[in-house]
């Protein structure tokens, strides 16, 4: 089990959480004071959810954390980490299984599950300082027009707000952003710092 390094985070402020069904759970906002004397917030936007949740953390979301405190030179006091899909699952190559689950189980409706985490999403948006793309390549599998939709949804909440706010990871690859055009997820490389781009209305990353 991977706790919250207390080196860097001083409380956890909220998760927002649901739990779908017996094996299917959600979590839609995951918002972290860290021990830096600022007020300014920083929004992550990655894939989906592997472990972390209100008393426990994981990997990934640690290494964002130490990254945020880090490099963000002192001027980041929150972070609020959201995904393009809310569904936990740590092999993200599983994803689109579990997409298809809630989709095809009646009890769910799959488009006001995505409803919610978009809107949650744009108003996390409203209050940053800082906005970081950081979803990665698309996961093995998934449904690319989904994905893609998923992507034209958060350009159209970004247009509107000063490009300023709008960031990628700078990491050891030479190319800031992957072969595929898509910002660098944390997991794996080592963070090296922040790089200013904007998003086109297709959801295009530019440098």
């Amino acid at each position: 089990m991977v706790q919250y390094n207390p080196k860097y985070v001083r409380k956890i402020l909220e998760c927002q959480y649901a739990q779908l069904t017996n094996n299917i759970q959600a979590r839609y906002l995951l918002s972290i004071e860290l021990k830096n004397d600022s007020n300014e917030i920083a929004t992550f936007v990655m894939m989906n959810p592997s472990r972390a949740d209100y008393n426990t953390s994981d990997v990934t979301v640690n290494k964002v954390i130490k990254f945020a405190f880090i490099k963000g030179k002192g001027r980041i006091g929150i972070i609020n980490i959201v995904n393009l899909f809310p569904f936990y699952e740590t092999n993200s190559n599983v994803l689109q299984s579990i997409i298809n689950r809630v989709r095809s189980n009646p009890n769910l409706n799959f488009k006001q599950i995505m409803a919610r985490n978009n809107h949650i999403i744009k108003k996390a948006f409203q209050t940053s300082d800082y906005i970081i793309f950081a979803w990665g390549n698309p996961s093995k599998n998934i449904d690319k027009q989904l994905h893609l939709n998923q992507c034209s949804i958060i350009s159209s909440y970004v247009k509107t707000l000063n490009p300023s706010r709008t960031y990628v990871i700078k990491t050891h690859h030479k190319e800031i952003l992957t072969k595929g055009g898509y910002p660098r997820h944390p997991s794996r490389p080592a963070l090296n710092g922040f790089k200013k781009c904007v998003i086109s209305e297709n959801g295009k990353i530019i440098i």
